[in-house]
């Protein structure tokens, strides 16, 4: 059967798109646009001035937002043989990391955890090991936050990260629904702390970087949830209205606003 695409793509350096929603036309304004076709390449290639940030001290969170089923873990992740922005972008930490040398140390570890119905886990602890212990947020003095019990991994190449990024798939929570067979069911958070030494000026650095593949918005009515899928669909959907709270006010920046902290995810946000 022939597949219409509801959607209108822009022409080249035209960041509006179009979507067609029964008679009437909604319009978003964006500062990229990527067609079906472009490569994951080009995708992650774009986040790399970003991850120089992260390797001059600052903290930056990338988010994969949308629709159930819309393809955000394809997109953070994505299959071996073409891989996501998550491994494309530590890759890009490593080629950094060799180029400065030897001006500069760098030391980088990480941390997966999952937010699954309210809670946070920690996705490289094993499942019966995880069981007995209590994941919770803690703030250090300086305001920057922990999760404690949590596991922290030294990482030097891509197959540490690979065997890293596995481990923490095999621990996250999935299931099938009418609208995704694989249906995230749990905010997935990559955390990489990158600290910095710059050998001549004896100045450290510490930035971090929050790969961040949240567990999609959906309607029940079309997903068909029921049972434990409903409720996890119910603080799914309860948490995105949270993190877009947050991030309004985030882009107001007054300083009388009150950003909501009752959800987990955006204390981890980062600088940019």
């Amino acid at each position: 059967a022939d597949v219409k695409s509801c959607l209108t793509f822009p022409v080249e350096e035209d960041f509006v798109l179009k979507v067609q929603n029964s008679d009437e036309i909604s319009t978003f304004e964006y500062d990229r646009v990527y067609k079906p076709n472009i490569p994951q390449e080009a995708v992650s290639e774009d986040t790399t001035e970003y991850i120089q940030s992260v390797m001059d001290g600052y903290n930056v969170s990338i988010f994969a937002y949308g629709q159930t089923g819309s393809g955000k873990t394809y997109t953070m992740d994505g299959p071996l043989d073409n891989p996501g922005v998550n491994l494309r972008a530590l890759e890009e930490l490593f080629r950094i990391v060799e180029e400065r040398t030897p001006m500069f140390e760098y030391n980088i570890s990480t941390s997966v955890y999952e937010i699954y119905n309210d809670k946070v886990l920690c996705l490289l602890t094993p499942a019966k090991e995880a069981k007995k212990k209590d994941f919770k947020v803690r703030q250090n003095p300086d305001g920057t936050v922990y999760v404690q019990n949590a596991k922290t991994i030294e990482v030097k190449c891509k197959k540490d990260v690979t065997d890293m990024i596995a481990v923490a798939k095999s621990n996250r929570k999935t299931a099938s629904t009418k609208m995704n067979s694989e249906s995230s069911r749990s905010h997935m958070l990559l955390e990489v702390s990158v600290r910095g030494f710059n050998v001549p000026a004896n100045i450290e650095y510490l930035g971090k970087l929050f790969l961040v593949d949240l567990a999609g918005s959906e309607r029940v009515a079309k997903s068909g949830a029921t049972g434990a899928r409903l409720k996890e669909a119910a603080e799914i959907n309860k948490s995105l209205t949270a993190l877009g709270d947050v991030m309004q006010s985030l882009q107001k920046r007054k300083s009388t606003d009150c950003v909501a902290a009752r959800l987990r995810l955006p204390r981890h946000t980062g600088d940019r």
